[in-house]
């Protein structure tokens, strides 16, 4: 089964990548330039092309909502943080 993960980045706010359960940034890394977030996104379809993934989208507020792509068994996430 293919996953597509579309996303517009101007929508993009943060993205944390680190361990799964740990969002304090001790294990991980919160992405906040822009520029970088290209890159960071194909990082993460080369992830879900490679692993097995479980996707979650949680909406936080009116607008905003946090798409969870993580691996449990590699205890390995990246959460997009939108606007």
């Amino acid at each position: 089964m293919s996953i597509q993960l579309e996303i517009n980045e101007k929508e993009i706010e943060t993205i944390y990548s680190g361990k799964t359960g740990c969002a304090c940034g001790c294990k991980g890394k919160y992405h906040k330039d822009s520029k970088k977030f290209s890159r960071i996104i194909k990082n993460i379809h080369k992830f879900i092309e490679e692993e097995d993934v479980a996707i979650k989208v949680q909406a936080v507020s009116n607008h905003e909502s946090i798409i969870e792509i993580l691996n449990e068994d590699i205890d390995k996430v990246y959460r997009i943080y939108t606007k």
